[in-house]
């Protein structure tokens, strides 16, 4: 819905003309309106992509009427409606019809407390200009990003990392230690960027800061966590139910809406579900198709035929889009800038791509992110004895990370995951609990993070309803036998499947949005000269070069395009045009070209 900074220099006033062109550094994800609001030290800045109240009294920073308060908020509260009945019985006034005016409402009739009671995906901040506080938030789980960086004199928030890049002061350099991490998973936890110094503020959490303060320690304070649940066991019947009701909460608001279906068992759901359940027709969709015929090292992966099938059951006004290599190779570091990081996966370049592609038709899709996280469908046939961490397979093989790197005990892949398995919050588990609460906290994230980023690179708004606390709080009431039930992962999800598709469907093996990035990066014609950026001294810099020399000097042949080969190469030339974007101009000019209106990043 928006992006927005917040900046507390204690040691200088800050200029309005430079913050708002740190700000403008978010106007992908809010193209609608920009605005600031400066105090001496502190500013908040907001881009807006005006979803409920598309008026302009309700663009950011939003002042409370009294001016005490300032807000600015990315995301989108569900039950905003309600809450804003329950304040206007209590004789609250209103000006507008945004969620935004619920919020600040809310926060100064309740307080901290009110968070709890948010549904839906958000980041706020609020300024209280009178006692010089900020009070930041962001939602259960961690759907809408907000990272952050403090020197104890200068703090910063941010939607994305560049605008934090962008502030004077602030060093640019690699977070070495991610790289195992990053290329045996593909993504990074949280707290971590791949930025020194640049975290992600934690999801379930709030903070204040006294701006006033001489040095400022962060203390983050929990509000929820994952595994907990405060509702009464259910069944699939009342899990649909939920689900339903979340699915319906996407539907309301106020600009155009579709469905991203990818073919697989839970965007169809939430097809069958707005059809069947909400009595809505003529459906938008959107969906990636591949031509599985010429792929060389590929193995046909098309989940086309299920589409349509879907597609023709609902008659959908169903749009397939098949980018080509030219297409996808343009997209690559497009997609990298908007993303931060190396991608999470190849195929986050399809999202981005999508969201290009249908940016003039919807404003909001809705997709089926999250259920496999949550209801553990990666896991199908799976022994689930003590030995958990072992399971979590490794995108690059181990053994040619611990040929590329000296893994150490603080770089471990696994240091964190296994953090989370032996920590206290998690006795009494089962195995089975104990994998969703780490597939959520490792996975789940990283996935929302490129979901929110590559959709939000063109003003889409993506809303994920399975990825909800109701729905974990619900997962976590279930028992193991509706998780994984003799070797079927997300069962649950599939009984209520069976109720609108049939066993073929629903039980087929899981495929998963991914890609022939081997055919991809075996082309010369149109993917040999990214590797004139690679960088030899960086590279053996930060990791063993001889093994990789040999990985890339290997002839084009299905063993150097396939299975840990194509995966290691894959991760090098992500990293490295990673690199090239943030680190070097020209690199970074040549890769998204000279036209960029925000190439003006240090």
């Amino acid at each position: 819905m928006c992006g927005f900074v917040v900046i507390i220099d204690k040691n200088n006033i800050i200029d309005k003309e430079s913050i708002a062109d740190i700000n403008n550094i978010n106007s992908h994800r809010g193209p609608d309106s920009g605005n600031i609001y400066v105090d001496n030290n502190v500013a908040l800045g907001s881009r807006r992509l005006r979803v409920h109240d598309l008026s302009e009294k309700s663009d950011q920073p939003f002042f409370s009427q009294c001016g005490k308060y300032v807000i600015v908020f990315n995301g989108a509260i569900y039950n905003y409606r309600e809450l804003r009945s329950e304040l206007k019985k209590k004789g609250v006034p209103f000006y507008t019809d945004s969620d935004t005016e619920v919020l600040l409402q809310g926060h100064i009739h309740y307080g901290h407390t009110f968070v709890k009671r948010l549904e839906g995906m958000f980041t706020y901040a609020i300024y209280n200009t009178e006692e010089k506080k900020v009070r930041i938030y962001r939602d259960h789980v961690g759907i809408k990003p907000l990272h952050y960086y403090n020197s104890g004199s200068l703090f910063i928030a941010s939607s994305e990392i560049k605008p934090i890049l962008s502030y004077p002061g602030v060093a640019k350099e690699i977070n070495r230690k991610v790289l195992p991490e990053f290329f045996a998973f593909q993504s990074v936890m949280e707290p971590d960027t791949f930025f020194k110094n640049i975290y992600v503020f934690p999801s379930a959490s709030h903070l204040t800061i006294n701006t006033n303060a001489e040095e400022r320690k962060i203390h983050f304070r929990k509000y929820w966590s994952v595994g907990s649940s405060t509702v009464d066991t259910v069944d699939k019947d009342s899990l649909e139910d939920v689900l339903v009701d979340n699915v319906e909460k996407c539907w309301m608001n106020d600009r155009r809406t579709g469905i991203q279906l990818s073919g697989g068992v839970d965007s169809s759901l939430i097809t069958a579900w707005t059809y069947e359940k909400l009595k809505l027709n003529n459906i938008d969709t959107f969906s990636v198709i591949f031509n599985d015929n010429e792929r060389k090292y590929y193995k046909p992966r098309s989940e086309e035929n299920y589409i349509d099938s879907v597609s023709k059951k609902y008659k959908l006004n169903s749009n397939k889009y098949l980018f080509e290599s030219d297409e996808i190779k343009k997209a690559l570091p497009e997609s990298i800038y908007y993303n931060e990081a190396p991608l999470t996966g190849p195929s986050s370049c399809l999202y981005y791509l999508l969201a290009k592609r249908i940016k003039d038709q919807v404003d909001i899709v809705i997709t089926g992110e999250g259920a496999d996280d949550i209801f553990n469908g990666y896991f199908n046939n799976w022994d689930y004895g003590n030995n958990i961490e072992s399971h979590f397979k490794y995108y690059v093989p181990s053994e040619y990370l611990n040929k590329v790197f000296k893994i150490s005990t603080d770089n471990d892949p696994l240091r964190k995951v296994k953090e989370i398995l032996y920590s206290k919050d998690l006795d009494g588990m089962s195995a089975v609990q104990k994998t969703s609460v780490i597939t959520i906290k490792r996975s789940l994230h990283a996935l929302l993070a490129r979901h929110d980023r590559m959709f939000m690179s063109n003003g889409v708004e993506g809303r994920p309803p399975f990825a909800a606390k109701n729905i974990i709080e619900a997962r976590f009431s279930l028992g193991d036998n509706m998780i994984n039930n003799h070797g079927t992962g997300k069962y649950v999800i599939k009984k209520i499947a069976e109720k609108y598709f049939d066993h073929k469907f629903v039980y087929r093996n899981k495929i998963g949005f991914s890609s022939p990035y081997g055919d991809w990066l075996s082309n010369k014609e149109y993917w040999g000269d990214y590797w004139k950026y690679l960088d030899r001294d960086l590279i053996g810099d930060l990791m063993h070069p001889e093994f990789l020399n040999s990985i890339i000097g290997l002839p084009n042949s299905k063993e150097k395009w396939t299975g840990g080969n194509l995966n290691l190469l894959m991760s090098v030339l992500n990293f490295q045009l990673w690199y090239s974007i943030f680190f070097n101009d020209s690199d970074k000019a040549e890769l998204l070209g000279k036209s960029r209106l925000d190439l003006n990043i240090t």
